[in-house]
């Protein structure tokens, strides 16, 4: 199988680690896996150089997607971020698109395009029970098309201690001999408890003085790194009294040596979908004191595999480090147990061929989807075209520019009883854009503009008025209420059965000034005059897309077929904008 990951964004966490651990692996076992994503990301540093390309949603979009799947033979895309799995939605791609789950949920999840692009994934691996129960709950995606694939350790977290090593690391981060370690691994973010690890360590440590904090992590692995963040908590630190008994390393990817180093391992986090820390510290024999939220509670159980703590109470931390550390034997059945467990289900071979059955159910089922959407088709080749839903009605075109109601509405114009074409703008926004296109002045480029519009419009077999409002290209935004105002006249004057005009969706300013004013004026004019808007291109999460809308939920779009006759009237039309052809 060949396997498409893609990270939308910089920085080096658990995302990122654990998809170079799954493509390293697939790689290794008959399989072919590349990892995208932007420069900026650490895995450029990290990842061998025969499976790491450089693609960012943002400047790159779809088009880039869609190259690489096709150059590489894609078979499925597994998408790891937001931004990258909207774009592989939106992009229609031929392949089956996975989405690896590694958060809880946010409100930027639940927004009507996110509800799209849930629906249009044809599987999702949630690392976490939790997030498979929201994802249900919320009705983003039905339960038969997740698969929860939790974390794991490595296999070095398995292997025995090194004693020299562990006495050197030690001796490193400034720990005496037989001096009881109490460690933090995580990011630099708030949402992993940082502070509250901080606040905890200075309370035990009125009971066992000679404890030492050490605190793991940054958000890159690039050095120098989170310089302001670790100054701030050394800070928190000498407020809370101790001058001495912390120490804070930055990154290190020596984590297995940190574990085998620390008595007890703290993840003290305030919000959590599932820790990698866990399962490692799992294998690595480390006693591990947890929040009791998230999904930390389907790793720990408390008392057996580890102890729960509740989130963001320093002080029960704090009771749980010291009874922790003053019972020896009560941290090593525990962390027996949890090696027992980490043994049994932790361990990388399990989760790969997981990940691999996801992979597999996803192309069976585009696989069916397409035989499916073949019988459909060639059942509807036996209907009749689909039917205009402006057929027969006097239709006001609203838009910003000559040629907008070409590109949106073209051939369908024919089959009006009569329209109405208001242009907001000229469509000449420069002297310098109208050199750029052979004209000597502004002026020069509006008329030509124009009269490439009348050309177009004679291809069409309709009674047709032609009202242009004069703005400047580029500035309807800047005149609406104006705008306003000269609509709400017309259809006074007028009084259409039907206005047809842009979507506000992002896409050029002067197609969304036009929204606005087109709604405006409905809802000021006497008689309400139903809305119908045409796709053109918009811009969500920063991407482009051309020819769909950004979708909604209480809306139903309508798709109308052209017959070859009005697909070869709306060429023609097209063809005769030739300063727009580039």
């Amino acid at each position: 199988m060949r396997v498409l990951h893609t990270i939308p964004d910089s920085g080096w966490a658990g995302r990122e680690a654990r998809v170079l651990e799954t493509a390293v692996w697939q790689n290794a076992n008959g399989h072919r896996a590349w990892i995208a994503a932007p420069s900026n990301n650490d895995l450029h540093i990290h990842a061998p150089k025969d499976i790491i390309l450089e693609y960012s949603p943002a400047t790159g979009g779809i088009k880039a997607l869609r190259n690489l799947v096709e150059q590489l033979q894609i078979d499925v895309v597994d998408c790891h971020g937001s931004r990258d799995t909207s774009a592989a939605v939106l992009a229609e791609l031929t392949v089956p698109v996975v989405h690896s789950c590694h958060r809880l949920l946010r409100e930027s999840d639940r927004t009507p395009i996110q509800r799209f692009v849930w629906r249009g994934l044809d599987r999702v691996i949630a690392v976490a029970k939790v997030i498979e129960s929201e994802l249900v709950a919320q009705a983003m995606v039905d339960a038969g098309r997740i698969d929860v694939i939790g974390e794991w350790a490595m296999p070095h977290f398995f292997e025995a201690a090194d004693v020299a090593l562990i006495e050197r690391t030690r001796s490193e981060i400034g720990a005496l001999p037989h001096q009881p370690i109490v460690a933090f691994v995580g990011m630099m973010r708030e949402e992993k408890g940082s502070e509250v690890f901080l606040r905890a360590v200075a309370l035990a440590r009125s009971s066992i003085p000679e404890i030492k904090a050490v605190v793991v992590g940054a958000n890159t692995s690039a050095k120098g790194t989170n310089r302001e963040e670790l100054r701030a908590l050394r800070s928190l630190w000498a407020s809370l009294g101790p001058s001495e008994g912390l120490a804070i390393t930055g990154f290190r990817d020596d984590i297995n040596v940190i574990l085998r180093c620390a008595d007890l391992l703290v993840v003290p986090s305030l919000r959590e979908a599932q820790s990698r820390v866990i399962p490692q510290a799992f294998a690595s024999k480390t006693p591990v004191v947890a929040s009791a939220i998230g999904g930390i509670a389907e790793l720990v159980t408390d008392g057996v595999t580890g102890w729960l703590v509740p989130v963001n109470d320093p002080a029960a931390l704090a009771a749980r480090i010291v009874a922790s550390i003053r019972d020896a034997r009560g941290r090593s059945i525990v962390a027996e147990n949890a090696h027992a467990v980490a043994r049994e289900r932790l361990a990388l071979e399990a989760p790969m061929r997981s990940t691999l059955a996801t992979y597999e159910k996803a192309v069976q089922a585009r696989q069916d989807s397409q035989r499916a959407s073949c019988a459909s088709l060639s059942a509807a080749q036996t209907r009749p075209e689909t039917v205009n839903p402006l057929s027969h009605l006097h239709v006001m075109i609203v838009v910003a520019h000559p040629d907008d109601e070409t590109l949106g509405a073209a051939a369908a114009m024919s089959d009006f009883r009569r329209l109405t074409l208001v242009h907001m703008t000229d469509g000449a926004p420069s002297v310098k854009m109208a050199w750029k296109r052979g004209y000597s002045t502004r002026g020069a480029y509006a008329r030509a503009r124009l009269k490439e519009l009348q050309r177009a419009l004679a291809h069409v077999r309709t009674e047709i008025d032609v009202v242009n409002l004069g703005i400047r290209d580029q500035r309807a935004a800047l005149e609406m209420p104006r705008l306003t105002h000269s609509l709400l006249e017309l259809l006074g004057a007028y009084q259409p059965d039907m206005i047809l005009t842009h979507a506000f969706e992002g896409g050029h300013p002067d197609h969304d000034a036009t929204a606005c004013v087109v709604h405006a004026a409905q809802k000021a004019y006497a008689t309400r005059i139903p809305i119908f808007e045409m796709s053109g291109y918009h811009n969500a999460f920063g991407i482009e897309s051309f020819g769909k809308f950004i979708p909604r939920d209480d809306v139903k779009e309508t798709t109308i077929r052209l017959a070859p006759e009005a697909a070869a009237r709306k060429a023609a039309m097209l063809a005769e904008f030739v300063s727009q052809q580039r």
